[in-house]
């Protein structure tokens, strides 16, 4: 019988320890629209996802003037891992714009498991309803953007719409082809198909989208995009009393036309020094754990980057006040809130061990680039009181022991007495006037080299030429051992900046590819540029593997401006 209990009991302390991972799982809301565009009649799917937890009531889908509420599904699953069990409770709203303009979609608020958990705000552009080329149309096709102007860096959200005669059957034989000259493309994901009627008409409408990312500023065309399709057209005969059959098959390219872009660079005037190149829309909010630590114990702070934008251009956001801080590299996870990855969150791990006496989290700033206010933004977050225990050892200072009440060293040995007598009136030979001037005058040129040195310290800008030294020295070291394409172009074109702030003796704040071109207007400066564009700030081609000739290349353009510099 104690036995039958004692297994019982060890079965429901196992099952209970299985359940720990499940129950601490904090529960998380989430919206998206299927499409930031619309047109006037054009359904807009709104999906509303709960994970982790159970709403206590159907959440309200959001009220909007100008929007009609078509319907609404819910579904739900369950996933099973080594980390628990995950809830997952999807909500989807057909909402139907009847007119054109900017609507906001305000939050939905959601009670789960006694939390009050809300979504973000969203933004739904509408423009006027389709319009058809003529009424005989067979297949025709268009590209939306979210707008006309846009800066380097900034992942534009793309639309491919095909409108396909309905009463013809179609069969697509591959995937649309974007170009564009000064873009960098995702891969294209299907956004579903649908039936409108358009000048009477009714048209198959397939939706494709995309992202597009300019790497430099000017005027482009971005597309046209080109689809291939077959289709047979429905055939009437007197055998056919059910509609008739369709024909062969035959081959058409529907093409979307390409719309004009205008590319304004990142403003150089009012750039913070943090500024890495995210663009876009962001909040910020951090925390620490735990907030009761012992001298030399780290913290690990979660800093979370969530809202819309270019977030593989997101890096670790930096300490305020860093002193006082040791801190180490942080992990990064990106959680995206859509197919393309416009938007989600993305959540950094940072480890930090406070050195000093500390009352508060460390705070963290992060630096983007707004491109609906044109200006950046810096976002800084709150501190959290934190609890320190313990004593931290100062350095000892000269002539003092490091441990308060340690026993000092015994003196060493008197050795005078074994050295020879120097003679019978005890004045050494060292003692001659011509010794005496040299130890009088021999620490002047010490003297004056130590001036010299607090002096040369003390200025400001010398200061600045040993940073920028230190830095160059450390990035040409990263082109040298890096691995990563994006990391190379971008230490290449950091140097040269650093290069030419050196050498005309201006901040480096005010140093940009056009300063860099105007001294050094090499092709192998323009290729570093050009590729460092590409890579990081839109993201393309990140999976390339880095071939030794490449990086040799790059050694050799930096060592031909280092000549000329020189």
């Amino acid at each position: 019988m104690r036995d039958t209990i004692s297994k019982t009991m060890l079965r429901a302390v196992c099952v209970f320890i299985f359940l720990i991972p499940a129950m601490a799982m904090a529960a998380s809301v989430r919206g998206s629209l299927s499409t930031p565009n619309a047109g006037v009649g054009e359904a807009v799917e709104y999906e509303l996802i709960i994970e982790g937890g159970s709403p206590a009531d159907a959440p309200v889908p959001p009220a909007v003037d100008g929007i009609e509420l078509r319907g609404t599904s819910q579904s739900s699953s369950t996933l099973i891992s080594g980390g628990g069990v995950q809830h997952t409770i999807q909500y989807r709203f057909s909402l139907v714009p009847r007119k054109e303009g900017t609507f906001t979609i305000p939050p939905i608020e959601v009670d789960v498991d006694g939390r009050k958990l809300r979504t973000e705000t969203l933004t739904l552009k509408v423009s006027p309803a389709e319009k058809t080329k003529g009424e005989g149309d067979l297949a025709f096709g268009e590209m939306r953007v979210g707008r006309k102007t846009v800066y380097v860096g900034e992942d534009v959200p793309v639309e491919i719409r095909y409108f396909l005669d309905r009463s013809t059957r179609w069969s697509a034989q591959q995937a649309p082809s974007l170009e564009g000259d000064g873009f960098t493309t995702r891969r294209v994901v299907e956004g579903g198909q649908s039936e409108v009627e358009l000048a009477g008409k009714k048209y198959a409408r397939v939706l494709l989208r995309t992202v597009a990312t300019p790497t430099k500023a000017g005027k482009f065309s971005l597309g046209p995009a080109d689809m291939r399709f077959v289709y047979s057209k429905q055939q009437n005969t007197r055998y056919s009393p059910f509609g008739g059959t369709f024909g062969p098959g035959q081959e058409v390219v529907v093409s979307a036309p390409a719309v004009e872009l205008e590319v304004k660079p990142l403003p150089v005037d009012g750039r913070p020094k943090d500024f890495a190149g995210a663009v876009g829309k962001f909040k910020l909010s951090v925390s620490g754990r735990p907030d009761k630590v012992k001298a030399g114990d780290p913290v690990t702070m979660t800093v979370t980057i969530s809202g819309q934008g270019n977030f593989d251009r997101i890096a670790t956001p930096a300490l305020a006040e860093p002193a006082g801080w040791r801190t180490y590299p942080a992990t990064d996870k990106f959680s995206p809130n859509d197919t393309l990855g416009l938007t989600g969150t993305k959540t950094f791990e940072i480890a930090v061990v406070p050195e000093e006496k500390k009352s508060e989290t460390p705070v963290f700033t992060f630096v983007f680039f707004d491109p609906d206010e044109a200006k950046y933004v810096t976002l800084k977050s709150d501190a959290t009181p934190l609890v320190v225990e313990g004593n931290f050892t100062a350095p000892a200072t000269p002539g003092q022991s490091a441990v308060e009440g340690a026993p000092k060293p015994a003196a060493p040995e008197d050795i005078i007495g074994n050295l020879p007598s120097p003679g019978v009136w005890g004045a050494p030979v060292a003692m001659s006037p011509l010794v005496w001037i040299g130890v009088m005058f021999a620490p002047l040129p010490v003297f004056a080299l130590l001036f010299a040195w607090r002096a040369r310290k003390s200025d400001p800008r010398m200061v600045e030429i040993a940073a920028l030294r230190c830095e160059k020295a450390a990035l040409f070291a990263k082109v040298r051992a890096t691995q990563e394409r994006a990391e190379l172009y971008d230490a290449a074109a950091h140097m040269l900046q650093i290069e030419v702030a050196l050498a005309t003796k201006q901040p480096l704040a005010g140093v940009d590819e056009a300063a860099v071109l105007a001294r050094h207007n090499a092709q192998g400066v323009r290729e570093i540029f050009a590729a460092r564009a590409e890579l990081v700030y839109a993201g393309g081609s990140r999976g390339d593997a880095l071939k030794s000739i490449e990086r040799d290349k790059v050694l050799e353009t930096l060592a031909e401006c280092g000549r000329a510099a020189r």
